[in-house]
């Protein structure tokens, strides 16, 4: 455990403070690519498209003139944010262990520890969803929150989660898109706002196996050999596509953004890429 957070501490002090911002979309902003250090009530920008009435004073020119649409800029004090991580501790999530890869889990947990790192110093207030000690806003707290979330046994279910709360999935995504809008939907009925970082082996995209190759589903035990499986290569990735499709389109309705990360990618890549959209 203490690898697991020196890791995550090294990664996250070479990255800039995370700051959370909701648009008025009902979906979610994480900061913009000028991200500076910022603290509780430290005021932030959103913006909103502009209405016949509002000020013209409050009107960002520069950013509407890179989109051609007028933006209100609203000057808000913001106090600190209530963020709550999950992490998805199935059988599939343990898988990529070999051949110089880590597992998704691995890569979960060390994300996940960069992320709440990062909130606790820009002053949010941070929880891991069923864990008995709740929401922490010290940065003495890291280790405390740290151990919970990398203990991590707990069901996808809070009731402390609140209205406009952040709510951080950590997943591989691998089961029916509607296990996942139910859960999420359930959730979502809160009014809190999410992110989904989906974790994937780069097998699981590629599927470079050929020849005779036997298979096994860790959960119901079922296995099945093909003798030559560079044949239901395009089957298998077919059917990957469209699983994703479907996982978007469920997210998107839900106003639930996805992510999605491979394992030997680094760490930084993804942490940047939540930073830019």
């Amino acid at each position: 455990m203490k690898d697991l957070i020196k890791k995550a501490k090294i990664i996250s002090s070479k990255l800039p403070d995370i700051k959370f911002a909701i648009s008025h979309s009902n979906s979610l902003n994480i900061g913009e690519v000028k991200i500076m250090k910022k603290g509780t009530g430290d005021e932030f920008f959103e913006y909103k498209d502009y209405l016949t009435g509002d000020p013209l004073k409050n009107i960002d020119w520069k950013k509407s003139a890179k989109i051609q649409k007028l933006l209100i800029k609203n000057k808000e004090h913001e106090s600190s944010r209530n963020i709550w991580f999950w992490i998805d501790n199935s059988i599939s999530m343990k898988y990529g262990n070999f051949e110089g890869f880590k597992s998704k889990y691995y890569k979960s947990i060390i994300l996940g520890l960069v992320l709440i790192d990062l909130s606790l110093n820009s002053g949010e207030k941070v929880g891991i969803i069923g864990s008995e000690i709740g929401l922490k806003k010290n940065k003495n707290d890291f280790v405390l929150l740290a151990t919970s979330f990398i203990k991590n046994s707990y069901t996808l279910n809070d009731p402390r989660i609140k209205k406009n709360d952040i709510v951080i999935i950590f997943s591989d995504l691998l089961e029916k898109p509607e296990t996942y809008k139910k859960k999420i939907s359930n959730m979502s009925q809160n009014f809190c706002h999410g992110i989904i970082i989906q974790i994937l082996h780069p097998y699981e995209l590629s599927f470079p196996f050929k020849g005779r190759k036997r298979f096994f589903d860790p959960v119901s035990g079922l296995h099945k050999l093909f003798n030559k499986t560079e044949n239901v290569k395009e089957v298998y990735k077919a059917e990957f596509n469209k699983h994703q499709k479907n996982l978007n389109e469920v997210f998107k309705r839900i106003g639930w953004r996805l992510f999605t990360n491979i394992t030997n990618s680094n760490y930084e890549k993804i942490i940047y890429q939540l930073y830019n959209k």
